[in-house]
């Protein structure tokens, strides 16, 4: 529709005087909508890389080219004796086409495709202002004019077959195929003799669909290839976060291993050597059962047991009821063997929970403690708050920046100076919100930090209640 626009206002002005110099000034609307059309195979090219497209875009601009020069020309002071000239042009640029379009798909693209089409459209505007120029004098007989118009006609089978074979969608290549010739028919009949008012018209609307449906066809071509890299970003997009979760998950899986076996290991050298059990450890807060050799070893079968289930990934059945004594024992046993001061009382309180999940959350926060706050004595205090289980875990260090306090649970925060991953109390909160419970940091404590998990009660005790 855009077409017709400026179509109407040339035949509503004086600038023609026939249907005849109508259909040659149409040329002047269609070349430049051939080119905006050129420039859309010409960014189709440029996201797909497709060969056949880049030779379809250098074969666009030629035609524009080619029509526009003949046009200006005819509408100049060339008349019939240059009829034989611009027939042979036609048949030349066609033959082009044709040529260029077998052998799109073999032939690779020397130099960009804009570039070739403006060169070889610069090389035939040359030659025809040239012999226009030297007014050389080349009529053409009516049956040159037939021969010529076979001659168009057949050179539209190899096109046709061309765009067939071409890696296109099939509307895009039928669509292509009808514009090609129909731009060939109106060639044809544009060196015809005949009617004035039928050989221009059938001229006229042959170029105005030609136009329309390249125009629409490269358009769509061009919204089809942005279509696929749109949907291919969004699957690489997907991939990456895919990948990016399981690195995630890794890293996690890592970051509890490291915790465990540093606890093995030091129970484990504790038991191969001679430390005195017998003796009082000063200042660790044992008691008797926490500092004895079999506490030990059955702290380094309970995390040994832990740890294969963190490597073979079993599936997690959910929540269930637990001894929180049963879960905290080890790890303080463990944390202990390291030499660090912890302070913690059985309480005998049971709640809902998956156990290797809490056991993963409180090692992290004995394990930040130890980092963060170094000697500082921890304490680990369980209480119960009507259908709620309270689990504090508590140091005496520098606490938490004031400025990390609302992001202390993102993946990756941490001390400016501080060696660690920052994704511990990430992966805490995330482990205890799946099973139904939290994991807050208490802002109220002022003599270093104190992190407080929550957690349902267990069903029998609160029964009991």
């Amino acid at each position: 529709m855009l077409l017709a626009v400026p179509l109407v206002v040339i035949g509503a002005t004086n600038a023609v005087d026939s249907l005849g110099e109508l259909a040659v000034a149409s040329s002047l609307v269609f070349a430049p909508a051939l080119i905006v059309s050129a420039l859309f195979l010409y960014l189709h090219w440029r996201i797909t890389d497709s060969q056949p497209v880049a030779w379809l875009t250098t074969c666009t601009i030629v035609i524009a080219a080619h029509g526009l020069v003949v046009a200006a020309l005819s509408l100049g002071d060339v008349g019939p004796e240059q009829d034989a000239w611009v027939l042979a042009t036609d048949l030349l640029v066609v033959s082009i086409i044709a040529i260029t379009l077998g052998f799109s798909e073999t032939v690779p693209v020397v130099a960009d495709p804009a570039a070739l089409g403006l060169a070889i459209g610069v090389l035939l505007s040359t030659a025809h202002f040239a012999v226009a120029g030297l007014g050389w004098e080349l009529p053409l007989a009516t049956a040159g004019r037939g021969v010529g118009a076979v001659a168009l006609a057949l050179l539209s089978v190899p096109i046709v077959a061309g765009l067939a074979r071409m890696p296109l969608p099939r509307w895009a290549a039928l669509r292509l195929q009808v514009g090609l010739v129909l731009f060939i028919v109106s060639l044809t009949v544009g060196r015809l003799e005949g009617s004035e008012t039928l050989v221009p018209g059938v001229e006229l609307v042959a170029g105005f669909i030609a136009t329309a449906t390249v125009c629409s066809a490269s358009f769509a071509l061009l919204c089809a290839a942005i279509g696929d890299d749109l949907r291919a970003i969004a699957d690489l997009r997907r991939s990456l976060r895919a990948i990016e979760n399981r690195a995630r998950s890794d890293r996690a899986q890592l970051h509890e291993v490291k915790g465990t076996i540093a606890g093995i290991a030091s129970a484990v050298e504790l038991l191969t050597g001679d430390y005195g059990y017998d003796a009082p450890v000063t200042g660790s807060g044992a008691g008797p059962a926490l500092r004895s050799r079999a506490s030990l070893g059955q702290m380094v079968a309970q995390e040994t047991a832990r740890l294969t289930r963190l490597l073979h990934k079993p599936p997690v059945e959910g929540a269930s009821e637990v001894c929180i004594d049963d879960i905290l024992a080890p790890l303080v046993v463990a944390h202990r063997s390291q030499g660090r001061t912890i302070h913690w009382e059985p309480t005998g309180l049971r709640c809902r929970a998956v156990a290797d999940h809490l056991s993963e959350v409180v090692n992290i926060l004995l394990a930040n403690a130890a980092a963060h706050a170094p000697g500082s004595t921890v304490e680990i205090r369980t209480s119960r708050t009507q259908d709620r289980v309270l689990i504090q875990v508590r140091d005496h260090g520098p606490g938490v920046l004031p400025d990390l306090a609302d992001s202390v649970f993102e993946w990756g925060a941490r001390r400016p100076e501080s060696t660690g991953s920052g994704i511990g109390l990430n992966i805490a909160q995330t482990l205890l919100e799946a099973d139904g419970g939290c994991l807050r940091l208490d802002r109220n404590h002022r003599d270093g930090a104190c992190f407080v998990i929550g957690l349902d009660l267990a069903r029998k005790e609160s029964d009991v209640a």
